[in-house]
Formats: C-alpha cells, sequence, structure tokens
C-alpha cells in the first residue's frame, strides 16, 4: 500500500506503508482488514499521513481474500504451496 502526498496538484513521494498485500477489505472510515501472503492478517487505521498497523493472526497459509461478518474476519487461505512448491504438489492440505 502506498500514501500519496498532493501538494500544488502534483503527486509527491510514495512511502511505503505495507508490503505483500493480497487480499483487503474497509471495516471502518479509516480501518481496514489486510491480508498478507507471507501469513498474517492486518488490522490498518489510518490517521492522516499515517497507518498503525495491528496484526490480529499469524501463520496463515497463503491468505488471499479477507471478509467481515458481523465482529469476525474471515479469511481464504490458497495453501498455495500446494500448487507451487515441489515438495508439496500432489499432496493434499
Amino acid at each position: 500500500m502506498l500514501a500519496r502526498a498532493l501538494a500544488g496538484g502534483r503527486a509527491g513521494n510514495l512511502p511505503r506503508i505495507q508490503a505483500q498485500i493480497d487480499g483487503m477489505r474497509a471495516v471502518g472510515p479509516k480501518t481496514m482488514l489486510l491480508v498478507e501472503g507471507d501469513g498474517r492478517l492486518d488490522e490498518v487505521t489510518v490517521a492522516g499521513n499515517r497507518a498503525d498497523v495491528r496484526t490480529l493472526k499469524e501463520n496463515l497459509d497463503g491468505p488471499t481474500a479477507v471478509t467481515l461478518v458481523g465482529t469476525k474476519a474471515y479469511v481464504l487461505e490458497g495453501n498455495l504451496k500446494y500448487r507451487n512448491d515441489p515438495a508439496f504438489i500432489g499432496k493434499q492440505p
């Protein structure tokens, strides 16, 4: 995710806020859930030009999407290593 500063109608620098985002869901006016391919579910709250990141869950198996139902976040795990990693091809998750 990148934040772009605008000054005088021109785009400024692109500082990096978060990397490897695979899924994202807005859950409030300034809050979103993010899943990252390295196995994390994060809650990100944006305030001005900063973002506070709180990790909610780690060690997910290739998360690719997230949604919120009521107060529960549901994450789709892709189990992509079973398609991409020769050590796992042909095996079941």
